[in-house]
């Protein structure tokens, strides 16, 4: 009996520490680069540090001119990351299935301001990027991404 009480003690303390391990609301939401005409970055994060980096072309435009003063759709790719957050240092590593998990992904490095609602991130090739908070929280789009991230991840689901 004793032992199961102490089994499901350390159980409640890993869930707890896990919790508290998640990411302050200052960090959560969606962060992106000011261009809506150029290229653009964006890091959508969940509390949890599970989130996602995309970077996007500029809007393709129709070269004959009949695009109605439309901007086109942005040709775009993402990436799955784990967030951890150390200080006012942000580390988001790429987050790999389990079949790709030896491989060694360098890590975007984001040094992020609070006050300013900024972040300032440099990845593999060393060029800083500057983004800024766009939303508190996630779009339910990326929320339902992110879920099936998890459920991708989980040891139940294999």
């Amino acid at each position: 009996m004793m032992r199961s009480a102490i089994l499901a003690l350390a159980a409640l303390l890993h869930c707890c520490a896990n919790a508290a391990g998640g990411l302050p609301d200052s960090v959560t939401g969606v962060w992106a680069t000011a261009s809506d005409t150029g290229t653009r970055t964006e890091m959508h994060l969940d509390a949890d540090g599970l989130g996602m980096m995309i970077g996007s072309a500029a809007p393709l435009q129709h070269v004959d001119g009949k695009d109605g003063g439309q901007s086109g759709p942005r040709p775009s790719i993402g990436f799955p990351v784990r967030v951890t957050l150390d200080g006012a240092t942000l580390t988001a590593q790429p987050f790999l299935p389990s079949s790709k998990a030896g491989r060694a992904i360098p890590a975007v490095i984001c040094l992020h301001n609070e006050a300013a609602a900024a972040m300032t991130c440099t990845g593999p090739d060393g060029v800083p990027i500057a983004l800024t908070r766009r939303e508190a929280t996630v779009s339910l789009d990326a929320s339902r991404t992110l879920d099936s991230i998890r459920r991708m991840a989980s040891p139940s689901s294999r």
